[in-house]
């Protein structure tokens, strides 16, 4: 991802050591090593014991790098959002793309059902998925350096008539707010619930916080559950069990309608 896929959980774990470290590591136990995986890239191994009932040893990895050209960080889903992939998989995916993997972390909390991301994700100044609250995020620089920064932005759709607020970006649809999604998402929407899908065409412009695109109201269907997400198009989908007035909002689109989406800090 991520792209902001590494974000959210590598801050709560950096609070949850500051805090619980003695309770939770423990004192530190021979066994630990350190190795050089290129570059100035290295890879740790630390060993502790914990005197905490049922906690027992535990085992610390971590990598270690100088921000360079060579050795940078990459975030990666690894194809679609939707979907849970091995490291192996992941692998693959980034040697059929140029890149040769060193290392791989787990980047941020997901749905085990679903293996989509539970955070914002933003790839190459690209807007991947968003969440409905503002979050701390960590982002990577062209060199590696790593940042923290707080992510708070809004997505919207304007028409002449009305504003929408679009709560998640490619997201798995809950039964509570307007979900937008694109080819990124998946194949298809993965819907499993009835609701109301507006499927956008003629869409133009970059998915960029900051940016503005532009697209015309396709066609609206009420769907039992998932429908193709047309390559090139976006699909506008709110489920039936959804707010009652976010639902009129969505229902009262036209086809033939054009509409704006921002994303604005």
């Amino acid at each position: 991802m991520r792209k902001n896929i590494i974000i959210t959980v590598l801050l709560l774990l950096s609070i949850t050591v500051n805090t619980a470290y003695a309770s939770i590591l423990g004192y530190p136990i021979e066994g630990g090593f350190y190795m050089n995986i290129g570059g100035n890239a290295y890879l740790y191994q630390n060993l502790y014991r914990s005197e905490q009932e049922g906690v027992g040893q535990q085992t610390e990895h971590y990598i270690e790098y100088v921000p360079n050209s060579d050795i940078v960080p990459v975030v990666t889903s690894g194809g679609k959002l939707f979907g849970k992939r091995t490291i192996l998989e992941a692998y693959d995916y980034m040697r059929s793309n140029g890149l040769t993997p060193i290392a791989g972390i787990n980047a941020d909390f997901f749905s085990f059902k679903t293996g989509v991301p539970m955070s914002n994700t933003i790839i190459d100044g690209n807007l991947v998925t968003k969440e409905s609250q503002e979050q701390h995020g960590i982002g990577f620089k062209k060199d590696g350096t790593a940042f923290i920064g707080w992510m708070d932005f809004q997505t919207t759709l304007i028409t002449e008539t009305q504003t929408i607020d679009i709560y998640n970006v490619n997201k798995y649809r809950q039964p509570y707010t307007v979900y937008l999604m694109n080819e990124d998402f998946s194949y298809t929407t993965e819907n499993e619930t009835p609701g109301l899908d507006v499927i956008l065409g003629d869409v133009s412009g970059p998915m960029r916080i900051g940016g503005e695109i532009t697209a015309v109201v396709e066609n609206i269907l009420h769907s039992s559950g998932a429908i193709p997400i047309p390559a090139g198009k976006m699909v506008l989908t709110i489920d039936d069990a959804a707010f009652p007035d976010l639902y009129e909002q969505v229902s009262q689109l036209k086809i033939g309608e054009k509409v704006t989406i921002k994303s604005e800090a």
